[in-house]
């Protein structure tokens, strides 16, 4: 039986990692039936968008002139394989987005058709795709980025309602086609989140036979680091030493193992306020198609520290740390 899994993200759950680890493994997921294809030079499948919209670098736009979902479907519907593609730009909702009843009518040749999508909570993933974009953009403060997003419903194009994604996906699949999971839960399992994601791709699929499941793909600075390069750099783009900097600074100030975060302590409470009942009703409508579906509380760790606690002792030193290197520049 031929079979197409999408994965679509979202994005900041470990996409990245994700598709290098399929990219490396092709030929190994290839043994069991598993088909990853090399479309483009990126690991992940983004070029597939460009059958919509042109929105997206040019550098992943795919060679050749001909439809390729056609060509996929030529070559796999009929073979009893699981056809796996992979882009976060799938669940991608503004500017502009995927057709998503298009989509699925360019999947009808497949016998079944899987989306699978997972969802991390709003106040990790506002934070994860502010640091993100401030590596390669200009962005505005940490304070009206919040505000920006809490009232335009989306960061930097990534939905934050749950809801208005999972509305999105039933433009084009029906619920038992979609798997909504939760980020948290699945990289908190023993086999990691890339060996969730197979094992709900194929079940039958052998880990074992695998390379290495670890994440390590696309990591980002400490979230205070980000906060700080920002800062420095605004109202431009910092440079790899301001993170690296500001990065020395926080171990020091905070301890190694600390766990920092850009939001203000009354941020994350409005990032609960706007999602956490929404997130509930989510599970709710997904309780008669998907039992066991959770999703995290719109929090942090308690332990985490916030903007709001990070004190004056790390601006200082992050001032010394700035005037020294600056001695031993020419």
């Amino acid at each position: 039986m031929a079979r197409v899994v999408l994965h679509i993200g979202t994005h900041k759950t470990a996409t990245t990692a994700i598709q290098d680890f399929l990219a490396r493994n092709r030929e190994a997921l290839a043994r069991q039936g598993i088909v990853y294809p090399a479309l483009g030079p990126q690991s992940g499948h983004h070029g597939l968008m460009f059958t919509w919209h042109d929105l997206l670098p040019p550098s992943y736009r795919l060679p050749g002139s001909d439809d390729i979902w056609e060509t996929l479907s030529r070559q796999w519907a009929d073979k009893n394989v699981t056809l796996l593609l992979s882009s976060e730009e799938f669940s991608r909702g503004y500017p502009s987005r995927v057709d998503m009843a298009d989509l699925r009518r360019r999947l009808s040749a497949f016998e079944e058709v899987r989306v699978i999508c997972v969802l991390r909570n709003q106040a990790a993933l506002l934070q994860s795709v502010y640091q993100e974009v401030s590596r390669q953009h200009k962005v505005p403060p940490i304070e009206s980025y919040v505000n920006r997003s809490l009232a335009a419903g989306h960061a930097s194009g990534v939905f934050l309602s749950h809801a208005a994604l999972y509305d999105f996906l039933l433009e084009g699949f029906a619920p038992e086609e979609i798997l909504l999971l939760s980020y948290e839960q699945e990289v908190a399992a023993p086999e990691g989140i890339i060996g969730r994601l197979l094992t709900h791709a194929s079940p039958a699929v052998d880990l074992a036979a695998l390379g290495s499941l670890e994440q390590s793909s696309n990591a980002s600075s400490p979230p205070a680091a980000t906060l700080a390069a920002v800062r420095l750099a605004h109202p431009g783009i910092p440079e790899a030493w301001a993170f690296q900097t500001a990065a020395k600074v926080v171990q020091r100030v905070c301890g190694s193992e600390a766990r920092t975060s850009l939001l203000h302590s009354r941020e994350v409470v409005a990032l609960h306020d706007a999602f956490a009942a929404e997130n509930d009703a989510l599970v709710a409508r997904r309780r008669d198609v998907q039992p066991d579906f959770v999703l995290a509380p719109v929090a942090l760790r308690p332990e985490t520290i916030t903007r709001d606690k990070l004190g004056a002792q790390f601006w200082m030193q992050l001032a010394r740390e700035l005037y020294a290197a600056s001695l031993s520049r020419p």
